[in-house]
């Protein structure tokens, strides 16, 4: 059973952050719940005051269930304090945001590793990129192209200091 055990009593905007934090994207999360992505979205976008569908709102919470017992958020809580013995040594670009997990450069459309995930930016490990971060809204304006996230990685890469992480805040286009 879910909670709350009624699907009306759900909360469409806790769940859409609860699916962020798993690093999930709608396609994957939608397949899980059962659902098509479009009434995902027409869920997760449902302002407070309005109503959503409850077998659509039952589908979610199960899913959310399910995947949170078996998988770990992505939550960036900020730097770890120095008093931490196990991280001792490293300097903060290098300190863990939660669990890395296999994904896709959207740059050079490669494997690569996802090292962190908010609803600010991604950050990527990839073998011909390096490690970048780049902001949910740069990934939203460009789309499917990675030519322009490729041009703006290189103007990032180009104003960042040595030892810093590139970070890719918007795209032109």
């Amino acid at each position: 059973m879910t909670y709350p055990a009624n699907p009306a009593d759900r909360s469409p905007k806790g769940d859409h952050n609860r699916r962020l934090s798993l690093g999930l994207d709608t396609d994957d999360f939608a397949q899980a719940a059962g659902i098509s992505v479009e009434d995902l979205h027409e869920y997760e976008t449902t302002a407070p005051d309005h109503k959503f569908r409850t077998d659509v709102a039952e589908r979610v919470g199960r899913a959310l269930e399910s995947l949170e017992r078996s998988e770990t958020g992505l939550v960036d809580n900020g730097p770890i304090p120095p008093s931490e013995s196990a991280y001792d040594g490293l300097t903060e670009p290098e300190q863990p945001f939660g669990r890395a997990q296999p994904s896709i450069c959207p740059v050079s459309l490669e494997p690569a590793t996802l090292l962190a995930s908010n609803a600010e930016y991604r950050e990527y490990r990839c073998p011909t990129c390096g490690t970048f971060r780049i902001s949910q809204v740069a990934l939203t304006l460009a789309g499917d192209d990675p030519e322009v996230l490729r041009e703006a990685l290189s103007v990032a890469r180009h104003v960042t200091s040595a030892g810093e992480v590139p970070f890719v805040s918007n795209v032109s286009g």
